[in-house]
């Protein structure tokens, strides 16, 4: 990486000589670093994958200077560690622009199996050449940007990048339908195939998602080349993106799905707690009542601790409050275990809460099908305990 960061600077050499003390760049030089062709910018778009971190896909920006054989790919990424991955729920990771030789980015994912398209941007010369030594200096400042999947992620960071370079503010004159609404909006369209990613992001994300600005929170890899081909440059009617993407990695077509999804999931889940309460009410099988209810208890303990972490302690975006937290919170297993004669209300109380929260998935985006069901499971159990300790008055 440090070699490949000092052949990116001598090429900046190359590509801004300076006046320094009455010696200046020849005249050749200068009228070809201003032939179009001197330098290719490009916009790499990655496809989605079934992991979390990266349903959206992904996007690059690729720079070649065929003179003198340069050809690199810059991508605004968070480290893959195990510590990031803690960081990134706590809100303390950091991403940055990182380099890569084209053929080593193009073979990473050709191994993925995730196709790759690339998009000629419509710059000048004169912004190719300011582009690739602002990057240049992103590079050399290292993970130092706050990572967050809402406004600092790959697309964002990238937008900003290549605004850097132009002249005037980049405008919008006719979006895809897509980005009309929300972030969650774009989350939902762009998960139907990953319905546990779509899950994980739905637990997570607070209302903030719900946000319909500013645009740059809902542009996704995907999204990005629609939105480029309808732009102005100031007062210049410019798109940044003509023509049809090329593709440089085909991608891999599977017919795999989840056959198990979270809807399905929690279905069988809330049939199976029907069955085994009414066991318990026939006083059967005791031992698959005890083990239901030690699974629903792992699943509460670690959604409560989860989103009250998140709430309370992460800097995460997106997670300034969340509309499960009412219904998943530590507290009703604390009281449960400091005020043992007060449990039928602690009981009754829990029950009520999850019952609002059912009924109000119909009016609050964040909740969902899944999590209904999931709660229904709580409910059901909650409304039996509280009244067999009613009947024998604990």
């Amino acid at each position: 990486m440090h070699r490949l960061r000092i052949h990116i600077w001598l090429m900046l050499c190359l590509l801004f000589p300076l006046s320094v003390e009455g010696q200046t760049a020849s005249a050749v030089d200068t009228t070809a670093m201003m032939r179009n062709d001197y330098i290719t910018a490009s916009l790499l778009v990655v496809d989605p994958s079934s992991e979390v971190y990266s349903m959206f896909g992904h996007c690059a920006l690729r720079l070649e200077c065929p003179t003198h054989d340069m050809d690199y790919c810059f991508t605004f990424e968070m480290s893959t560690d195990y510590k990031a991955i803690l960081g990134f729920i706590t809100g303390k990771s950091l991403g940055a622009f990182k380099p890569a030789p084209t053929q080593e980015y193009l073979d990473y994912y050709r191994k993925e199996q995730r196709g790759v398209t690339q998009y000629p941007l419509n710059l000048t010369p004169t912004e190719k050449l300011q582009l690739w030594k602002q990057v240049d200096k992103e590079v050399a400042l290292g993970f130092c940007y706050p990572y967050g999947y809402m406004h600092t992620q790959c697309t964002s960071k990238l937008v900003w990048l290549i605004a850097s370079a132009l002249p005037a503010p980049i405008g919008y004159t006719q979006l895809p339908s897509q980005l009309e609404g929300s972030f969650r909006d774009q989350m939902l369209a762009e998960s139907a195939n990953y319905p546990w990613s779509r899950f994980f992001w739905q637990t997570i994300m607070g209302p903030e998602g719900d946000a319909t600005e500013p645009l740059e929170q809902k542009l996704t890899p995907h999204t990005l080349p629609l939105a480029w081909q309808h732009t102005t440059i100031g007062d210049e009617r410019r798109p940044l993106i003509t023509g049809q993407g090329e593709t440089l990695v085909p991608s891999v077509v599977t017919n795999s799905c989840d056959i198990l999804t979270p809807t399905r999931a929690c279905t069988l889940l809330f049939f199976i707690v029907i069955i085994v309460t009414l066991l318990q009410h026939y006083h059967k099988c005791r031992w698959l009542v005890r083990l239901a209810d030690g699974l629903l208890l792992v699943i509460y303990t670690a959604l409560a601790l989860l989103l009250a972490y998140l709430i309370l302690f992460s800097q995460q975006e997106g997670t300034g409050w969340n509309w499960y937290l009412p219904a998943f919170n530590p507290l009703p297993l604390l009281l449960w275990l400091v005020l043992p004669r007060w449990r039928r209300w602690i009981l009754g109380c829990w029950a009520v809460i999850f019952l609002v929260s059912i009924l109000l998935t119909p009016f609050i985006p964040q909740f969902d099908l899944p999590h209904a069901l999931l709660m229904g499971c709580f409910l059901i159990r909650l409304c039996y305990l509280t009244t067999y300790h009613v009947i024998n008055n604990k």
